[in-house]
């Protein structure tokens, strides 16, 4: 079928199953994206409606690779911004925002100096300091001093993803599984490559979903596409959400 726009399609289903990529729950988590309150009011559309979800092991780790990402360049932030303040009164000077995204503060610290490091160097060209995140993860994990404050970092991301499975199950009553690719998933992405040229990690979405999801529900551009008319036995409903 074609990819379809909008929430009309799947606002009112039940049970049905959806699969979902990064971009669906990367907006749901980022209450600063404004795509968060229209993914929020459809997972509350299908409380308790015998909702299957499906979720990748890929997309875990996408989803995990930003948050991890996010929890290093905020914490980063905040230390810059509340340096001074910091070394005068420690966590007393944050609010409590602010001391929930700073991890720690020496963790916070920890990154601030890797960072300055890593600007020093000769070897290194960043375009934007988040392209340094993974150098900041390298270099952290040289010492085991360092290594221990990241994984903190690390611990952070994987609970806010922990989160949200828990509250897709507990709250919204929503069965979860988390898939994993095999020879034949791969060998449809190969294909969905080469007919839509879609990304490699698009194309494996896809491959998951075919014909064993109802649904499959994205925030990404690259699947608005005419999928029936060079897949004739793909059931599974394409939907577009902007």
């Amino acid at each position: 079928m074609t990819s379809m726009k909008g929430l009309d399609a799947v606002s009112n289903i039940k049970q049905a199953s959806v699969y979902v990529d990064a971009c669906f729950i990367l907006a749901f988590l980022d209450e600063a994206d404004r795509r968060s309150v229209k993914v929020a009011a459809l997972l509350d559309s299908w409380k308790h409606r015998e909702i299957r979800l499906g979720i990748s092991s890929h997309t875990f780790t996408e989803v995990i690779g930003v948050l991890m990402a996010n929890t290093i360049m905020r914490a980063l932030q905040i230390y810059r911004e509340k340096q001074s303040d910091i070394a005068s009164d420690g966590l007393a000077a944050l609010t409590e925002e602010e001391k929930r995204d700073i991890v720690s503060i020496d963790a916070a610290r920890c990154i601030h100096e890797i960072v300055h490091t890593l600007l020093r160097s000769p070897k290194k060209h960043y375009s934007h300091e988040r392209a340094m995140v993974r150098d900041i993860l390298k270099v952290g994990k040289t010492k085991p001093a360092r290594r221990e404050l990241l994984g903190e970092c690390y611990t952070r991301s994987v609970q806010v993803f922990q989160g949200f499975i828990y509250s897709l199950r507990e709250h919204f009553g929503i069965q979860v599984e988390i898939l994993s690719s095999n020879e034949k998933t791969l060998h449809t992405a190969s294909q969905y490559m080469t007919l839509y040229q879609l990304e490699s990690y698009d194309a494996v979405h896809l491959a998951l979903a075919r014909n064993q999801y109802d649904f499959f529900i994205t925030l990404d551009k690259d699947f608005i596409q005419d999928y029936k008319k060079k897949d004739r036995n793909l059931q599974t409903k394409v939907v577009f959400m902007s």
